[in-house]
């Protein structure tokens, strides 16, 4: 299945949600909306609303605050639409635009407006509630009407106010700089019913593509649907957001003469015009087009104007490869059937009981469950046949986006490879929610792991490029490349790289789920690994303790100031044997100072050197990243430590 047909099937299994406004929320607490947009309509902020009655009479109007409504819309050949099919700008719905701005232009909108609207209802798709509008707007009354309602307002000459100069602005200047710039958008009110307005009316939004589409003349065979239908060229634009340009299919046939291939020849033996190339329908461009704009809004993951998109064909919205999302591991697994799909993953936390060593196949498992919880119910005797369409999209050019890759996995293949990635590359995440630090056990994002190591502020291409890199360690369960490796690894060990403390821990988280990934033979876990005799580890575990050590003797606690361990520490990765002796001496004041508690410490120094080969501990040979999980899981192991002894 190519993905033009995956988006035609994606549209027409949810088509029943086409027309309906919808929100979606951020971790920012922003509101968006987005729409599944009918075949043949768009949206548009209008600012007021006019209610007519069956008669086509004025009967009311008020300002409305800033909402998507869709609308009919003409797709024009030209670069613009002439105007649109029913909701419009002051200057082509209302006949007594001139009137009111004196404002004369060479096109007469209202005419063109009135004239679109007037072959509509003339059409066999006609409907009482777009005869009503089309009576009362023929009037040519709309800004009087408003004036009269308080809505719109004039100056001393009975002309529209361009600018409102008072203390308290009318509502209309709120949302508008000009009047005359408001767009208006109808309704039909009855005193017997409850009226659907146009923009959310089903059958209104089928009878104006069926108008729309039966003026179109040239028919070809569409390669999407395989139906000899009504043709189309120009398709739309801004897939990516409202002010994008770029087209995914484009043609320029006209000027230019693009080279159509040996099988260009235009050929009427049939009866109508049409070209041997491949040719799509006027119906499955829209659909196509609509179906990639609503996915993208919705779950789309946006990096410098490349699109990231990840879809189900039946529930469209699954756990995206990129997102960073937190996994509960909770004691009890029963709960995995409970979890409900619009739970943010975000909202779970890990509590510090929670915080154990796991094998990798319960870990897996866990993550599994958690993953399939937001798809659809593990037991569903479908899921496994489900497909998950992956999509990368970017633009070259302006007017140009193209397909840079395009795949489907099975779900549950799908799922399995995020789980393997979260089992591989999971560790302590620590971040800030609500002015309070809290911890969850996960892998970080991919965007996380590019940021970091190009970091502290990386150049947006370069994030892309390596987020590039990346993504066949989700998709394909590949290694981490080894140079990603490495500069993680360089990163980590330079802590004066950091603005912060609170940065450089973080880091050092990431750090050490790249380590992870990469030595994943090794089986290492958060969890202290007391009987690991590998040199880079052992070393990790020397710094940790003498880091403690300086930390406890100053009694620092939450106090940013740098410890020796800390400022010696690029030294001691790349030369640990011989630092590690500049480190320790430096520690002899710190104990003395702890006195019976720096003995203690005096003895887990002790206990990590007597693992070492006599040959490994003398050697200056810089240290891998494992150095990283052993400082790491010792810190850890010291803080744990501490906290259940106060907890006591």
């Amino acid at each position: 299945m190519s993905v033009l047909q995956a988006l035609y099937k994606t549209y027409n299994l949810h088509a029943d949600k086409a027309g309906k406004v919808l929100l979606k929320t951020d971790r920012q607490g922003n509101s968006q909306a987005y729409t599944l947009l009918p075949i043949s309509h768009t949206t548009q902020t209008a600012q007021i609303e006019i209610a007519v009655t069956e008669a086509g009479d004025f009967h009311s109007a008020k300002v409305i605050p800033k909402v998507s409504t869709v609308i009919p819309f003409i797709s024009a050949k030209a670069a613009k639409p002439l105007a649109h099919g029913l909701h419009e700008k002051l200057m082509y719905c209302a006949g007594d635009y001139v009137a009111y701005t004196g404002q004369i232009t060479k096109t007469e909108p209202f005419m063109l407006y009135i004239t679109n609207l007037q072959k509509w209802i003339e059409s066999d798709y006609t409907h009482p509630d777009i005869q009503a509008i089309y009576q009362y707007v023929l009037k040519g009354t709309v800004i009087r009407d408003l004036i009269n309602e308080q809505i719109l307002y004039t100056d001393n000459n009975g002309m529209l106010l361009e600018k409102y100069d008072g203390k308290e602005k009318p509502e209309i200047f709120k949302l508008v700089t000009k009047q005359e710039e408001a767009f208006v958008r109808f309704r039909v009110h009855s005193p017997h019913e409850e009226k659907i307005p146009p923009w959310e009316n089903q059958e209104l939004f089928t009878r104006y593509s069926q108008y729309l589409q039966q003026t179109f003349v040239e028919e070809d065979l569409c390669y999407i649907t395989g139906e000899w239908t009504k043709s189309w060229t120009n398709h739309p634009s801004k897939i990516r957001h409202a002010a994008d340009m770029g087209k995914l299919i484009s043609a320029n046939d006209h000027a230019g003469f693009t080279y159509r291939g040996r099988f260009g020849r235009q050929v009427t033996e049939l009866g109508s015009n049409f070209y041997e190339n491949a040719a799509i329908s006027y119906e499955a461009s829209q659909k196509v087009h609509n179906a990639l704009k609503w996915l993208i809004e919705q779950q789309g993951v946006l990096l410098d104007g490349r699109v990231y998109l990840v879809w189900g064909e039946q529930q469209e919205e699954v756990a995206h490869f990129l997102a960073n999302d937190a996994l509960e591991m909770p004691e009890d697994d029963s709960d995995f059937f409970a979890f409900s799909r619009d739970r943010s993953l975000d909202e779970i936390v890990i509590a510090p009981s929670e915080q154990v060593a796991h094998t990798h196949q319960v870990l897996k498992n866990k993550f599994k469950k958690r993953l399939y919880g937001m798809y659809a119910r593990i037991d569903d005797d479908d899921f496994a046949n489900q497909q998950i369409h992956i999509l990368t999209l970017d633009a070259a050019t302006t007017g140009r986006l193209g397909i840079l890759s395009y795949r489907t996995l099975h779900a549950e293949d799908y799922f399995a490879r995020l789980a393997q990635y979260q089992v591989r590359a999971c560790w302590i995440q620590t971040v800030w929610k609500d002015k309070k630090r809290v911890q969850y056990i996960q892998a970080p994002s991919l965007r996380d792991i590019a940021d970091f190591v190009y970091g502290p502020r990386p150049n947006e291409k370069v994030v892309k490029q390596t987020m590039e890199r990346l993504i066949p360690i989700v998709l394909d369960n590949r290694s981490m490349p080894f140079d990603i490796v490495q500069k993680a690894l360089a990163r980590a060990s330079n802590p004066q790289s950091f603005e912060h403390i609170s940065s450089f821990e973080r880091g050092v988280e990431i750090a050490c789920a790249i380590m992870k990934h990469h030595f994943i033979k090794e089986g290492y876990t958060v969890a202290l690994n007391t009987e690991s005799t590998n040199r880079s580890y052992l070393y990790g575990r020397l710094l940790a303790v003498a880091e403690i050590i300086e930390k406890h003797a100053l009694n620092m606690g939450e106090d940013k100031r740098t410890t020796n361990a800390m400022r010696y520490m690029n030294a001691f990765q790349m030369n640990p044997a011989r630092t590690w002796l500049t480190i320790y001496s430096n520690l002899l004041p710190y104990r003395q100072k702890l006195g019976g508690k720096g003995t203690y410490y005096e003895r887990v120094i002790q206990d990590i050197i007597v693992q070492f080969d006599e040959q490994d501990f003398m050697s200056n040979k810089a240290l891998d990243g494992q150095y990283l999980l052993g400082f790491y899981s010792q810190q850890k192991a010291f803080y744990t430590k501490k906290e259940a002894v106060e907890g006591e």
